[in-house]
């Protein structure tokens, strides 16, 4: 309950507070594509004072070091939106440079110059995952030529000699490209104008062939009124991925040519495609699943057995988390709450143990000045059902004078 002893009866509006504009002018510092390779963390961080230029950090060996010095930007444009700028792999590091469009290879040990890959100029990459064992980068490649109204789209594969061999064309948009363990399978997501990702996909699966080639592309799921969102593949090759076929996104499994439920629930294990490299799960083992889910608005994380469908609690201070990595007992994700700027965290799924690496703003205000949104929910049209945070005025030091109703300001997204 609040103590309202101490506070001072004033009209709405008129009380004062530490957070000034200069505070909220001062910003915080973006967090996002958390990755997670060889029990280093890697993410990117953006740099306000140099113009929004995005970095790659890592923690190793218990301190932060940065990967990516000025002028590289890591960003890519492909979609307009980017995301998936950067590929952590064995003992490299690829990434796209914002400035030439150019995909760069940087020794992951250090001490030599980042090497380009990619011809640049008008073409974009983005997801880029590795194919060891064909020695390339299979990734999205869009090509802004100028001859046509819409870009072209495709999925392309990229030799270490600057190769490029196109393997899906077609479709307006590609995503997600995911090679099998052994290296003899590939998925991937499509769609086509005028759908947006969050209202239809279709989710593809073929053969990687000798040579290299694509054979025996067969749509696995999706379509003009299915969503999907992050097909991955499991330790023992099964492949996964998150589909609103219920009204939720829950998690599938794609077995012998059949789709199972993996754990239906009212709950949303997946987010809308609005860039690329989002991760809301990832392998412990192929029988169980670490994964973020989000339910009245809230994310929760858990343990999924994939056998059983059950979810066992794991304890965190955060109600939004995502970019969710898992290698074994070690999980790296990047969580928040409305009184915990976000950050990037490790938890040691064994001992309970949670390493806070880096923040995006050190210096929050005090507690009794944020407001605690609530989940509150309303009907709207056609019996839907809609939802929303109501924020109260909150303030320490001050409240409402008797009988004074707040103003409320209403803010709904535009998309």
């Amino acid at each position: 309950m609040t103590d309202t002893s101490r506070k001072q009866a004033a009209p709405c509006g008129a009380w004062t507070s530490p957070i000034t504009a200069a505070v909220v002018a001062a910003g915080a510092t973006p967090l996002s594509q958390v990755m997670l390779d060889g029990g280093d963390v890697f993410w990117l961080a953006g740099r306000a004072s140099e113009g929004g230029r995005n970095t790659l950090l890592r923690f190793a060996r218990g301190q932060v070091e940065e990967l990516t010095p000025a002028p590289i930007n890591v960003r890519t444009r492909v979609h307009e939106y980017g995301g998936g700028a950067v590929l952590v792999a064995d003992s490299h590091i690829w990434f796209s440079n914002f400035a030439d469009n150019t995909i760069y290879r940087l020794d992951r040990a250090g001490g030599n110059a980042p090497v380009p890959v990619s011809a640049g100029g008008d073409e974009r990459w983005a997801d880029f995952v590795l194919d060891r064992a064909r020695r390339r980068l299979v990734g999205v490649r869009e090509v802004h030529s100028g001859a046509s109204t819409y870009p072209d789209n495709t999925l392309c594969a990229l030799g270490a000699d600057g190769t490029q061999t196109v393997l899906v064309d077609g479709n307006d948009f590609y995503s997600s490209p995911r090679i099998s363990p052994d290296g003899r399978h590939i998925a991937w997501l499509s769609w086509d104008h005028p759908r947006m990702p969050w209202q239809g996909t279709e989710l593809w699966l073929a053969e990687i062939a000798g040579d290299g080639t694509l054979l025996d592309g067969r749509l696995v799921a999706g379509g003009t009124e299915e969503a999907i969102v992050q097909p991955e593949w499991s330790p023992d090759g099964t492949l996964y991925f998150v589909s609103d076929r219920s009204g939720w996104w829950n998690l599938y499994r794609y077995e012998h040519g059949v789709v199972h439920a993996v754990c239906p629930r009212e709950a949303e294990f997946g987010l809308p495609h609005w860039t690329f490299g989002n991760s809301m799960y990832g392998f412990r083992s192929a029988t169980e699943i670490v994964c973020a889910y989000i339910e009245e608005g809230v994310s929760r994380l858990a343990r999924l057995d994939v056998a059983s469908g059950e979810l066992t609690p794991i304890a965190t201070p955060y109600e939004e988390i995502r970019d969710v990595r898992v290698e074994g007992d070690t999980v790296a994700l990047l969580g928040g709450a409305p009184t915990l700027a976000a950050e990037i965290a490790r938890i040691d799924l064994a001992t309970g143990t949670r390493d806070v690496l880096a923040r995006s703003i050190e210096n929050l205000p005090d507690v009794g000045y944020l407001s605690v949104p609530q989940s509150i929910r309303y009907p709207s049209k056609g019996g839907r059902t809609a939802y929303a945070f109501y924020y109260p005025p909150t303030n320490r030091d001050f409240m409402p004078q008797p009988g004074e109703l707040p103003p409320l300001m209403v803010i709904g997204h535009g998309g």
